[in-house]
């Protein structure tokens, strides 16, 4: 791959992940990640439900205005919800996968640093999802996300109270499938170890994993680092959830 294409497709995938924060008494609490899709001329909100159980506590990271020391946020609302039956041994359990319609005047932003203690502010890339993308041994994936996220109430400055933590950056080599989940070896990372262990990885869920071409194919879900494993949900899977949404399927 080129320098121009992989700064490209590095770009699109931080960019794609947005940030979205968990508030108690107007204070952040925690923090997780989805992103934003385009399909059938719908905006949707995709990410994963053990972030955003609670959904009427959790927001998405807007427009900061630093004049007047305000971060804009936008409630997450109503998320749709699954759940999954199983016969034999009888048992519902909840499907890790969450989506709702965002409307078009929500414009979520990205925060970053640039190495020089500067901020930086990019608005979130919206992508097309296109389920018709078929996983690969010989593609490479990769995601992007943010782990130790802390909160300062001293500073006064909303989105600089947030302690951006560390990025994680990783590439991705698709194993096999298991049942909803995608199974991803790790083949590197920016920690300089292939895994950097599964409380790191808490802090990335629901960020979008692509392929080489910046096609979303799954949101990240967890990990395992004895097997070098990363656990995405299989986006395809839920097509037809989709489809019910946006009125499709009737």
């Amino acid at each position: 791959m080129e320098e121009n294409e992989k700064n490209w497709l590095k770009e699109k995938i931080i960019f794609s992940s947005v940030t979205l924060i968990r508030l108690r008494d107007s204070e952040p609490v925690d923090f997780g990640s989805g992103c934003i899709v385009l399909y059938c001329n719908y905006r949707l909100l995709l990410t994963v439900f053990h972030v955003v159980e609670h959904c009427n506590d959790w927001y998405l990271q807007g427009k900061v205005d630093w004049e007047n020391n305000r971060s804009l946020l936008y409630p997450i609302g109503e998320m749709n919800y699954l759940k999954r039956l199983n016969l034999n041994p009888y048992q519902i359990e909840n499907v890790d996968f969450v989506y709702s319609f965002i409307p078009d005047n929500v414009k979520p932003f990205w925060y970053g640093g640039d190495g020089k203690r500067e901020i930086v502010e990019v608005e979130n890339i919206i992508s097309d999802i296109n389920f018709d993308i078929e996983m690969s041994l010989q593609k490479k994936y990769r995601f992007w996300g943010i782990i130790g996220r802390s909160y300062d109430k001293k500073h006064p400055y909303f989105q600089s109270r947030i302690e951006r933590g560390r990025e994680l950056f990783m590439t991705l080599r698709y194993a096999k499938k298991d049942k909803d989940l995608y199974v991803f070896e790790v083949e590197e990372s920016n920690f300089g170890e292939k895994h950097p262990g599964d409380p790191f990885i808490k802090g990335c869920s629901g960020s979008p994993i692509m392929d080489d071409d910046g096609n979303i194919v799954s949101l990240v879900c967890s990990g395992k680092k004895q097997q070098n494993y990363i656990f995405g949900l299989a986006l395809k899977d839920y097509k037809v959830c989709l489809d019910i949404l946006c009125g499709i399927i009737k």
